[in-house]
């Protein structure tokens, strides 16, 4: 048996398209190879059973394979893991003994959703399907006939991925070629056919045994997105072994505005270029396959609309996903000015997307915008919009989703090529935030009543001396790459800062002895809570830098959390005890000469940053995407405006009236 260790490298770790690339490859060899992640492994050419071991950037993996053609199989497999998709230009390549060019060997780049225009014009497509109604009155066959039934449903299934993945490469959509490509070898994933077989034998009719096995297999992916996979292939089966009709364009050839509990990459590619205007689901994830597919393609997307159901299915509709509404049946007036807001948002992102000078305000005042980022493979596009560097690295990406910490090496090896990308730019580096939204499986936190309001953030660092020790170390070593700093959030005692402070200088001591200096990282504060701005210039007496958090700064100032709707009515970022709680804070990092940067949503807002701006904030930081729109903002703002404009809405009482001021001030 040939073994090797290998370490993930493959962006965002192996997701649906490298496992799909991996199983086609291996199909042909005669070798059985095997993936082993800890206690756990799987069968490489099984794309359920890759997926099922949620491989993370950054972690080292063992390959074994036996067989006639071990060799290659392994060459193969090592290449997935450590390149992704980029290998098959210099795979194919060799195979055919060429070089690869240039062009071969590059990965096509998702475009910023900048590029997008956000409103759309299409006609209503309901997609939900009613499984148990339809499963209801299915006339079962003998065991043999439903299995003959399901063989079926994967050939048509098969041939149904195939044609709409020639369709997306012809129209240059790669990214959804590829998880087309990737649905096709998990429907025939052997381990998938084994269970749907058992249960046939047993007597479940094949349309329940089908989204009952891909039921169970979701259950056992770490990360929901895979899941969401695994659910879709099940109901693409069904609706085929039901007889349930494909989704269809109009006659009128109208482009579809897709809506339904979740829409499915395989719905979303029957509807090519223009004839799909944005897509609505119930459910669904900004970081689910029809989401990033959507912003791919410069459609609107709405996610968690309620509602969703009761849309009339053939209405003509606008969609705004700046604005998270669907109008229906609109006036001939309410038609036009859509329509002359989607050039005039396509024109401003042409001309947008071009602009990537110096960012000042009209009377000369510079501004910095960087990025906020998850990965270091996000940062080169980020730079290449704008950004002046990562104002945000969440390392908790890094912890999600596995069972077992990363160890110092994985998150030196991240924060290295994070650092290393950011070139002279600094790369701002929060300390892991763990807790409230964020269940780390690997950390077991102990349940609590309102997790928001306990263990989490730099709480949970604390808590845990080696956690922070290794995080600390990782970014000390990759601080010699470049422009590092650390960030701590949820910070609300200096006694906090302290801690992590004389941390540091520990483990300062552990890599560079006695001679290393104390202060080779600077370290800067996340305020996002009443208590730090109220204790700011304290907080400020410790620190080298702020970063305000202003998206839970506006949800624990208000009691009101942000996910619910049923709250939207406060308007958090114009309320003005939060705008009162920005100038105690920017007044605090003045005192200290420390600067002060935003990273919350509220600098990604266009109407919110002449207000930031007029407060004294100099430092923006926010999604890639956002960035040219922001540009633009602030190129056309006065900073003398803009401190007039803080200045009346620091005297406002409701946070209508400071809508109203702002809005006035952005004609």
């Amino acid at each position: 048996m040939k073994k090797t260790t290998v370490r993930v490298l493959c962006p965002n770790g192996i997701h649906i398209s490298p496992a799909g690339v991996m199983a086609k490859l291996l199909s042909p060899l005669s070798a059985h190879v095997t993936i082993v992640r800890g206690a756990a492994q799987g069968n490489a050419a099984d794309v359920d059973e890759v997926l099922a071991l949620a491989l993370r950037e950054g972690e080292d993996v063992t390959v074994q394979a036996e067989g006639a053609d071990a060799d290659d199989a392994t060459e193969i497999v090592c290449a997935v893991l450590r390149e992704g998709t980029k290998m098959l230009a210099s795979y194919m390549a060799k195979k055919k003994g060429e070089l690869p060019s240039p062009k071969q060997g590059k990965e096509e780049q998702e475009a910023p959703a900048v590029l997008a225009s956000n409103i759309n014009i299409g006609r209503i497509r309901q997609v939900t399907d009613d499984f148990f109604a339809q499963i209801d009155s299915y006339n079962k066959g003998t065991p043999m006939e439903e299995a003959r039934r399901f063989g079926e449903a994967i050939k048509a299934f098969d041939a149904r991925m195939e044609a709409a993945s020639r369709a997306s490469a012809r129209a240059g959509e790669t990214r959804q070629q590829q998880i087309l490509e990737g649905y096709r070898m998990m429907a025939d994933a052997p381990g998938f056919h084994a269970e749907v077989g058992r249960a046939i034998n047993e007597g479940v009719s094949a349309p329940e045994a089908v989204l009952a096995a891909k039921e169970k297999m979701a259950e056992t992916m770490l990360l929901q997105e895979r899941a969401g996979d695994q659910r879709e292939i099940g109901r693409s089966l069904a609706r085929i072994l039901l007889g349930i009709p494909e989704t269809k364009a109009f006659d009128d050839g109208m482009p579809l505005i897709l809506v339904g509990d979740e829409i499915s990459p395989e719905q979303m590619a029957r509807f090519s270029g223009e004839r799909l205007a944005g897509i609505v689901e119930s459910g669904g994830s900004p970081s689910g396959h029809a989401a990033i597919l959507a912003r791919m393609r410069g459609i609107p997307a709405l996610l968690g609309y309620k509602d969703a159901a009761k849309l009339p299915d053939g209405a003509t509709a606008i969609i705004d996903g700046t604005n998270g509404t669907i109008t229906f049946n609109p006036s001939e007036d309410e038609l036009r000015a859509a329509r002359e807001k989607i050039e005039k948002e396509r024109e401003e992102a042409r001309r947008l997307l071009e602009d990537k000078g110096p960012v000042a305000t009209k009377d000369g005042v510079s501004v910095t915008l960087r990025a906020n980022v998850s990965a270091a493979e996000e940062i080169e596009e980020a730079l290449q919009i704008g950004a002046e560097g990562v104002g945000l690295f969440r390392s908790e990406f890094l912890f999600l989703g596995r069972n077992e910490l990363p160890t110092e090496d994985e998150q030196a090896d991240a924060y290295s090529r994070a650092v290393k990308a950011c070139g002279n730019f600094p790369c701002v580096i929060r300390t892991l935030d763990a807790g409230g939204d964020k269940d780390i499986p690997a950390l077991a936190l102990p349940k609590e009543e309102n997790p928001f309001l306990g263990v989490r953030a730099i709480r949970v660092s604390l808590s845990r001396p080696e956690l922070l020790a290794s995080q600390l170390r990782a970014v000390l070593r990759a601080a010699k790459e470049g422009n590092a700093a650390l960030l701590l959030p949820m910070i609300v005692s200096a006694n906090e800062i302290d801690a992590v402070r004389d941390a540091l200088e520990r483990e300062e001591k552990v890599l560079f002895g006695d001679e290393g200096a104390a202060s080779r990282v600077p370290v800067g504060v996340m305020i996002e809570t009443p208590a730090a701005a109220l204790i700011a210039e304290t907080l400020a007496k410790r620190a080298d830098f702020f970063s305000v958090g202003t998206n839970d700064l506006i949800q624990y100032t208000l009691a009101a959390d942000r996910t619910n709707a049923a709250l939207a009515y406060l308007d958090g970022m114009f309320h003005p005890s939060v705008l009162r709680l920005l100038r105690m804070i920017v007044d605090a990092a003045s005192k200290a000469k420390i600067p002060v940067a935003v990273c919350g949503e509220m600098a990604a807002e266009p109407i919110a940053v002449p207000l930031l701006l007029g407060l004294g904030v100099r430092t923006l930081s926010m999604a890639p995407a956002m960035l040219p729109k922001i540009r633009a903002v602030v190129r056309k703002t006065s900073l003398t405006g803009a401190q007039a404009l803080a200045e009346d809405a620091l005297k406002a009482e409701t946070a209508a009236e400071v809508r109203a001021l702002a809005e006035g001030a952005a004609r």
